[in-house]
C-alpha cells in the first residue's frame, strides 16, 4: 500500500510538477546556450509582382528572390562558453532540485502513512483497553449489588472507564485528518477513512531497517540539496566570468 502511495504522490505531486517544469526551462536556456556557440544560418524568399499599363494591355511580372544568411560570433574571450557552462551547471542545479523534492515528497508520504498506521493502532489500544474496564466496571457494579464493595469504589471504575472513551472520538479526527493529509499528497481528493477494521497489525508488521553503525562522509554528495548547491555556486562563477568578458571588446 505505502508504495502505491509513494508512486502516486511522485506522479501527481504539484510541487514535483512546477520543479520539473523548472527543469524543461533549464534545459531551452542550455540549448540557447550551446547554439550561440554555432554558426546560424537564415533562409529566406521574398516574392513581388508588378502590373503594367502598354498598348496590348496590363502585363502582370512576379519575381522570386531567394535570401541565404550566415552569421558566426567568434569566441575571443570565451564570454559564450562561459555563458554555456552557466547554463549546463544551471539545468544541472534544477534537476538536482527536482530530485530533492521527490525526495521530500517520498519521505513525507512515508512517514505521513506510518504516522497513520500508528494512529490506528493506538485507536486499537484504546478500544482494547475501553472494553477492558467495561468490563471491570461490570464487575464493580455486580460486587457493589452484593456489598463486597462500596459505591465509591464502582464510581472510580466508572471514571477510568469513561476517560478512555474520551480519547476514541480525538482519536478517530487525528486518523482523518492523518489520512487527509496522505490523500493530499498523492494528488487525490479527501476522503473518509474508515476506522472500523482499525486493529493495529499493519504497524506491527512494520519492519525497521538496519542502519550500521558508521556511514562514510561521501554519502553526503548524494543528497539533492547539497548537489543543487554546489552547482548553483559553480554557476555563480561561471556567470561572473561571462560579464567580466563582456566588458572587452
Amino acid at each position: 500500500v505505502v508504495l502505491a502511495q509513494l508512486e502516486a504522490a511522485l506522479a501527481r505531486n504539484a510541487n514535483l510538477q512546477v520543479a520539473g517544469t523548472r527543469v524543461a526551462a533549464a534545459r531551452a536556456q542550455l540549448q540557447a546556450a550551446d547554439a550561440a556557440l554555432r554558426p546560424s544560418l537564415n533562409l529566406g524568399a521574398s516574392t513581388g509582382a508588378t502590373h503594367t499599363l502598354t498598348p496590348v494591355g496590363i502585363t502582370t511580372s512576379r519575381s522570386l528572390q531567394p535570401q541565404l544568411q550566415a552569421s558566426w560570433e567568434p569566441d575571443l574571450w570565451g564570454r559564450l562558453a562561459d555563458r554555456a557552462s552557466t547554463a549546463d551547471l544551471q539545468y544541472r542545479a534544477t534537476q538536482a532540485d527536482r530530485d530533492a523534492v521527490a525526495l521530500t515528497v517520498a519521505a513525507t508520504t512515508a512517514q505521513t502513512y506510518v504516522d497513520l498506521l500508528a494512529r490506528e493502532a493506538q485507536l486499537a489500544q484504546t478500544r482494547q483497553t475501553l472494553h477492558t474496564r467495561r468490563q471491570a466496571l461490570q464487575l464493580a457494579q455486580d460486587q457493589e449489588s452484593v456489598g463486597y464493595i462500596s459505591k465509591l469504589q464502582v464510581t472510580q471504575a466508572q471514571s477510568e472507564m469513561e476517560s478512555v472513551q474520551q480519547q476514541i472520538p480525538a482519536l478517530e479526527l487525528a486518523i482523518a485528518r492523518q489520512f487527509n493529509a496522505l490523500q493530499l499528497l498523492a494528488g487525490d481528493v479527501p476522503a473518509r477513512r474508515d476506522t472500523a477494521q482499525a486493529d493495529g497489525k499493519a504497524f506491527a508488521a512494520l519492519a525497521v531497517p538496519a542502519v550500521p553503525a558508521s556511514l562514510p562522509s561521501e554519502l553526503l554528495r548524494r543528497r539533492p540539496d547539497l548537489v543543487q548547491t554546489e552547482l548553483t555556486l559553480v554557476a555563480s562563477d561561471a556567470n561572473l566570468r561571462a560579464s567580466r568578458a563582456a566588458y572587452l571588446p
